[in-house]
């Protein structure tokens, strides 16, 4: 259920999504929506968590190892994948949902505890010496950066045609210059 609401706000914006259609598709009664979810908000706001604790939880599998810098790239690259590979999700999380401030202030504390590793490894890779720099502008230039560079590779921005695989040279080049760029300087 929550998948297909989540390709109807990503395709066709949250304004499409009725649970009558969604029922009918689905196989089931609007009754049945409304017992599970109480109201299309409701359904709307699980759509969206749905789409945070997917996300949340690619970030938090991504293992610790004794190389901050190392876990930094594998944070990256494993948010750009998932994005990749979730283009509805991602749609529906920094889309539809951000244009929403009902929903942004009803998700705020679920959503930035999605960023809670970045910011760990940050902190390891400042500690280590790897990188330097003001803790929460390391945190957010490399939010920012892999965020805007995953964007463009879901939201097809250099081309319909061109497959997000297409523009992994893309984001290896962001992801370089984020490790690199906040390096200490001999």
């Amino acid at each position: 259920m929550l998948e297909r609401a989540s390709r109807v706000i990503a395709e066709h914006g949250a304004g499409a999504l009725t649970l009558r259609a969604l029922a009918a598709e689905a196989g089931t009664s609007t009754s049945a929506i409304y017992a599970l979810f109480g109201s299309k908000h409701e359904l709307y706001l699980a759509v969206v968590q749905e789409a945070i604790a997917s996300f949340g939880a690619a970030q938090v599998a991504v293992p610790v190892t004794s190389v901050p810098l190392d876990d930094l790239k594998a944070l990256a690259w494993t948010y750009w994948d998932w994005g990749v590979r979730h283009p509805h999700l991602y749609h529906v999380m920094f889309s539809v949902a951000m244009a929403d401030p009902k929903a942004v202030a009803e998700l705020r504390d679920v959503a930035q505890a999605t960023r809670e590793p970045l910011r760990r490894c940050v902190v390891a890779a400042l500690t280590a010496g790897q990188i330097e720099g003001p803790e929460v502008g390391v945190v957010m230039s490399v939010w920012a950066a892999v965020h805007g560079v995953t964007s463009i590779c879901v939201a097809q921005v250099l081309g319909r045609n061109a497959p997000a695989e297409s523009l992994r040279p893309l984001a290896a080049a962001t992801i370089h210059m984020l490790t690199h760029g906040w390096a200490p300087r001999a």
